[in-house]
């Protein structure tokens, strides 16, 4: 058998963290136990040279009373996988379902036995809402855009294009009746559509928008967007050309005010400045405007 096929079959499985027994490999793959040791060591020499970068178990080990070869498991860096999930949801929603909770709380148990009284404790400090029974909104929506399918809101069908976070509220971009729309996804009573959407559909209301652009910004912003171009303007600053809609343009403009800039489309960069002088009007005149 080809040696490559031999080496990524045996390396697959110990990523499926399956154990491999020494003797049914060599019936399997046609070779002997010592072509076998060769291939696991070539392997083990490939994650010690790649562990700078690849994301994988530290170390092959071998069981002597299985006669089995199989993937260590650092349980340490495990648990703070764990940790980052329940950090992340912390940050974001603080209040989770009964539910929810009670499925985080078998994940501890089951797979972080260890950790177990640590994990738990973090967990309780989540505030348990015993009311909340259904799906939630943003989750939906994530389905939805996974799926390719529209939602229903308000008796209309939405096509939903991102979602964001920001200010502990998470924002749904979405189009309905041919205009584009950002709403707080928690004041929207959503449901999932049978109707699955046209890609090119989607793909024509996303708008190529150049920025000139800090690059602590771009750090924050530039995963969430599809990136197009992106030129090296000095040792601060780029520019930048995502595919995105234009509200989402003109929000980036306001949250970040002097960190970024609309250069291209033109009638998109005299539209931030409209809404900059309506602002600066307002509060000269010291009153709200209609």
């Amino acid at each position: 058998m080809d040696c490559a096929f031999r080496i990524l079959t045996i390396y697959h499985r110990l990523l499926q963290n399956k154990y491999l027994n020494k003797q049914s490999l060599t019936l399997e793959l046609e070779t002997s136990p010592r072509t076998i040791q060769r291939d696991i060591d070539d392997i083990r020499n490939f994650l010690y040279e790649s562990k700078s970068w690849i994301s994988a178990p530290k170390e092959i080990t071998y069981d002597y009373e299985s006669e089995s070869y199989k993937f260590e498991q650092n349980k340490s860096e495990n648990m703070y996988f764990m940790y980052d999930i329940l950090t992340a949801l912390y940050l974001t929603t603080p209040k989770l379902s009964h539910y929810f909770y009670q499925y985080l709380k078998l994940l501890i148990i089951k797979h972080h036995s260890d950790h177990r009284t640590t994990l738990l404790k973090y967990l309780d400090r989540f505030e348990i809402d015993k009311n909340q029974t259904g799906i939630l909104r943003s989750s939906l929506a994530v389905q939805a855009m996974n799926e390719n399918k529209y939602l229903q809101y308000n008796q209309k069908l939405l096509l939903p294009l991102s979602m964001y976070y920001q200010m502990y509220t998470f924002y749904l971009v979405y189009r309905m009746d041919d205009e584009i729309y950002i709403d707080d996804i928690n004041q929207m009573n959503l449901s999932l559509s049978e109707k699955s959407m046209d890609l090119q559909e989607k793909s024509k209301v996303l708008t190529y928008i150049t920025f000139e652009i800090a690059k602590d910004v771009w750090l924050k912003m530039h995963q969430y967007y599809q990136i197009h171009v992106i030129e090296k303007y000095d040792a601060h600053y780029l520019i930048v050309t995502f595919k995105m809609t234009r509200p989402e343009a003109i929000q980036l403009c306001f949250m970040y005010r002097s960190n970024i800039r609309i250069i291209s489309p033109p009638d998109l960069r005299e539209q931030v400045i409209d809404e900059l002088i309506l602002l600066q009007s307002t509060y000269l005149k010291q009153q709200v405007q209609e």
